[in-house]
């Protein structure tokens, strides 16, 4: 079953008695009200300021307030801020404008949320009182009541979890909150409206499984701190799984929302989601074979990450840093907003993706490379800088240190990358690299053999003279593979064999020969016979 925990929480007033409510007549009104048995009524006939509020104590720094408020006379509210929130710490009073103009409240109830660092002049560890203003430029109707007031509190929004392994949704959170009337995710028309911080997971020995398909978060433009709107994993003593598809999420107005997967999580599965205007995007997560794929960012902030994303698209999004493990494969990033699309200490890490320029910045900036390297590009990229220069979009910013060189080997299909080094080493771009790979295996298991001995070299009829060694007996991988990457003029017949010999089991030599097409390279499979 779902829980919910709140954080930066409290009640100011529950609305089920009139003690302690100030600058009007109250009753109760059992009717008309948000939640409990009753909401507070009165009636507000003032031509200007019509002000009720509830005292009390209350330390509010760092939280919101959310006030459910309702009235009937729309037609009288004043032109210009109509509505506004105070606070009061017995000395001074602060007044926060929540509608700037009468045409931005049609009536019924509204949850008033409000970052309380907006109040500066008054102490906010000591408040007093909570109130709300009305401006009429009109005196509105006496009628028995034309005011309502309900489920004053104050949070920041919540911990999403499961008392047991069951799995949750954010609908079930909503559900939750509806019956709880916490007013952090609400559901209109299927889409769920969030105006507070999410969660998943807790701190504490709580169990979190997320499990969310095609569902719509839409982070709404309220009065909050930049800081507040947030999705973010947790994990305690307990399990923490995200497994997530097809959710769209997306914030309307201020300061897009995080999203923060840079917990311990025990398993993660992030895809066919799209993330549009959120805020900084941080996915970098201590969890076992993370599944991040065929995401979609759009106008966000900057993004880091540190495992691999495949088929993800960041479109007018901040720069993407890699960082640790991660690797970028097949995804596609356009028309940045930062000054280089991706930052990457190594190209290795950028697997046949795919650029594309608006006409400003770089594709990828690779730092400074302080000794000589060698890296692959097997990436293609459209509108940057034709020729190496300092225009500021050239394909690949880079500082070589003085004395070294990098070496860019371009795989066939790749576009050739144009170069702004800012450095006073050299780079290489070697175009029209094609790769070899040699899986070496057990002909009876069809297991791949680790650390047999590979040996290739270049056989007649091709452009490499007869002879000439490609893999220099190289051992083959955990994987079972050998490799090696280098441009051809033409197709390479080739010849070689196979050994292995480093302990039981033993097996025969294995002949190799094949050719690699200069376009595309060559895959081969060797498959050895135990020597028996």
């Amino acid at each position: 079953m779902v829980a919910l925990t709140l954080t930066g929480s409290g009640t100011i007033s529950a609305a089920e008695s009139t003690t302690n409510w100030v600058g009007d007549t109250f009753s109760l009104e059992p009717d008309i009200k948000v939640e409990g048995g009753n909401s507070i009524a009165c009636t507000q006939t003032n031509s200007g300021t019509n002000d009720i509020n509830f005292s009390g104590s209350w330390n509010l720094s760092g939280t919101h307030i959310r006030l459910y408020w309702n009235i009937t006379y729309v037609g009288n509210l004043s032109a210009t801020n109509p509505v506004q929130v105070f606070i009061s710490d017995g000395s001074n009073t602060d007044y926060v404008t929540y509608f700037t103009s009468n045409s931005q409240y049609a009536g019924g109830w509204v949850d008033l949320i409000v970052n309380t660092s907006l109040f500066t002049t008054v102490n906010l560890a000591s408040i007093t009182s909570v109130g709300v203003r009305v401006n009429t430029g009109t005196k509105p109707r006496n009628v028995p009541a034309n005011a309502w007031f309900d489920n004053w509190r104050y949070s920041n929004g919540y911990e999403i979890y499961s008392t047991t392994t069951e799995a949750v949704s954010f609908q079930d959170a909503a559900n939750s909150d509806a019956t709880n009337v916490y007013g952090i995710l609400k559901t209109v028309d299927g889409v769920l409206f969030a105006t507070g911080e999410i969660l998943l997971g807790k701190t504490t020995s709580a169990n979190a499984n997320i499990v969310s398909s095609n569902e719509t978060i839409v982070f709404a433009n309220r009065l909050v701190t930049s800081s507040l709107y947030k999705l973010k994993t947790q994990k305690g003593s307990g399990n923490t799984d995200i497994n997530i598809s097809g959710l769209v999420c997306k914030t309307v107005g201020g300061t897009g929302a995080e999203l923060d997967i840079s917990s311990a999580l025990t398993t993660l599965n992030l895809t066919g989601s799209s993330f549009i205007d959120m805020g900084t995007i941080t996915i970098t997560p201590t969890v076992t074979t993370p599944n991040l794929s065929s995401n979609t960012f759009t106008g966000c902030g900057a993004t880091t990450l540190s495992i691999e994303a495949e088929s993800c698209t960041w479109n007018n999004s901040g720069i993407v840093t890699i960082s640790g493990a991660g690797i970028l494969t097949t995804c596609h990033i356009s028309s940045s907003s930062a000054a280089s699309s991706v930052s990457v200490p190594n190209l290795n890490d950028l697997d046949r993706c795919q650029f594309t320029s608006d006409g400003t910045g770089h594709a990828v900036n690779l730092g400074t490379i302080s000794s000589t390297d060698t890296m692959s590009w097997t990436c293609t990229d459209t509108g940057f800088a034709a020729t190496n220069g300092t225009t500021g979009n050239e394909t690949i910013l880079v500082n070589v240190a003085s004395g070294q060189t990098l070496t860019i080997n371009v795989a066939a299909g790749a576009t050739t990358p144009t170069i702004k080094n800012d450095g006073t080493g050299a780079v290489s771009v070697v175009a029209g690299q094609v790769t070899l790979n040699v899986l070496v295996k057990d002909i009876t298991t069809n297991l791949a053999i680790q650390n047999a001995r590979v040996y290739v070299t270049a056989a007649a009829g091709g452009a490499l003279a007869e002879g000439t060694v490609i893999i220099n007996k190289v051992l083959t991988d955990s994987s079972g593979v050998a490799t090696d990457t280098r441009a051809y003029s033409g197709n390479q017949p080739i010849s070689g064999r196979v050994r292995y010999a480093s302990g039981s089991p033993y097996y025969k030599t294995a002949q190799i020969a094949g050719t690699i097409n200069s376009a595309s390279g060559l895959d081969l499979t060797i498959q050895m016979i135990r020597d028996e």
